[in-house]
């Protein structure tokens, strides 16, 4: 009796039999696209599929966990290397059903990076947060959301080593490969952990969107893993990688050696930045967002007398382009007063300068490097009018950007990525 892997091989080699055009990248001149001869043999692939692992944090079935908000934790042979929230969009069984009929739509996943956060469970409310704000449109719209924990035990989200995850840093656990407990690889195995168990819904590629250090680590995510990236908006970070060998990373695309970090065990961290992955970046569909209101330098006064609130509301318009406020505030933290505009600090890739100021250079640096017409440029600086550092405000900006970089009928790239090397054998 055949076993599975055998059929399976059977069965996509009867698809080449009968010269089924699956793939335009095959370069085969075969018989006429047969929908119904596609979606039987599809039919039965599926149901022999043969999966390369098993991985318990994602549902057999993902209908029994639409509509739900989920806290889920990562292990790698035991250790866990971190948490994260999921969010299915409210379905039936129907709507997840395998295999899924040719012509229905795929469920795209989003990614939420939330900001730098100095405690544990900190990390894990603002991961929700960021989630919660997207629910909503994830069932009406039909997206996934995860939300990564980036907490500061794990992934040193306030300051750790190198800046923790906003620099793609994860602790180490012994016999953990460094790279898998990074943040970069704790995100890509999340994205595998959906991608393995239900191919035929998930793809290797997502949406992401990331805020402040969130950001920050996006725009290094980015020009590291660019297969993995559909579309991308990166609101009001504070470094980026340049595509410029002068400069060491995280914040240039020079390498960096032997750089120890001590923290869970110590380990010398060495990257080399490739500059084919930063041009591919350069020619993605990202949008870098930073408020017209952002640049607002906030100066510690504790004599002052607390007045109104300082939050994601404001205290008056920003000087323009040419300079900043300075808002004085109480050791309370309400605003009290604001001082004159000053002038702004030099420029440099390493930090100084203004947020408005390095997103503009970046971008415009990023399309110098793809060297595309300008009317082909995908990577693009938006300036929203009185939006200031806040996710609560840029988020929602955010959504539409992403979804219109989702994909709007069934996404036959993963049925081309597993047939078209038998088929063109």
């Amino acid at each position: 009796m055949m076993d599975r892997v055998d059929l399976k091989s059977f069965i996509l080699n009867e698809a080449l039999r009968l010269r089924i055009r699956l793939c335009p990248s095959t370069g085969r001149g075969v018989a006429p696209f047969n929908r119904i001869a596609i979606s039987l043999l599809l039919s039965f692939y599926l149901a022999f599929l043969v999966l390369p692992v098993a991985l318990a944090e994602v549902p057999d079935r993902l209908s029994d966990e639409a509509g739900q908000i989920v806290l889920k934790q990562h292990d790698r042979d035991g250790v866990i290397i971190g948490e994260y929230y999921q969010y299915l969009p409210a379905g039936s069984s129907a709507d997840y059903r395998i295999p899924m009929p040719i012509g229905s739509k795929p469920l795209t996943m989003v990614v939420l990076v939330h900001g730098s956060i100095n405690s544990d469970q900190g990390a894990r409310t603002a991961a929700l947060n960021y989630l919660n704000r997207y629910k909503a449109d994830a069932d009406s719209q039909w997206f996934a959301v995860i939300a990564p924990v980036f907490n500061q035990t794990d992934f040193g989200g306030d300051s750790g080593p190198l800046g923790g995850y906003r620099g793609m840093i994860g602790r180490h656990r012994s016999g953990v490969e460094p790279r898998v407990s990074d943040a970069d690889g704790f995100v890509n195995a999340i994205l595998d952990a959906y991608q393995h168990k239900h191919p035929e819904i998930f793809s290797r590629k997502a949406l992401f969107y990331g805020h402040s250090a969130g950001g920050q680590f996006l725009s290094r995510y980015l020009v590291t893993h660019p297969d993995r990236v559909a579309a991308m908006v990166i609101s009001s970070a504070g470094t980026y990688p340049f595509p410029d060998r002068s400069i060491r990373w995280t914040d240039g695309m020079d390498s960096m050696r032997r750089y120890t970090i001590s923290w869970g065990s110590d380990r010398d961290f060495e990257f080399y930045p490739s500059e084919s992955l930063f041009k591919r970046a350069a020619r993605l569909p990202v949008t870098v967002m930073v408020g017209d209101s952002e640049d607002c330098t906030i100066i510690p006064n504790a004599s002052l007398t607390p007045g109104y609130d300082d939050g994601s509301n404001g205290v008056g318009p920003c000087c323009p382009e040419g300079g900043l406020n300075l808002i004085w505030y109480s050791g309370t933290g309400f605003a009290v007063s604001i001082g004159p505009c000053r002038k702004r600090p030099e420029w440099s890739p390493t930090g100084a300068g203004t947020n408005h100021m390095r997103g503009r250079l970046w971008v415009q640096a990023m399309q110098d490097f793809a060297g595309l017409r300008p009317s082909d440029q995908r990577i693009e600086f938006e300036s929203p009018h009185n939006v200031r550092h806040s996710s609560a405000q840029t988020q929602p900006l955010a959504l539409p950007i992403l979804m219109s970089s989702k994909p709007s009928k069934f996404n036959i790239d993963w049925l081309c990525s597993t047939m078209a090397p038998v088929l063109i054998r």
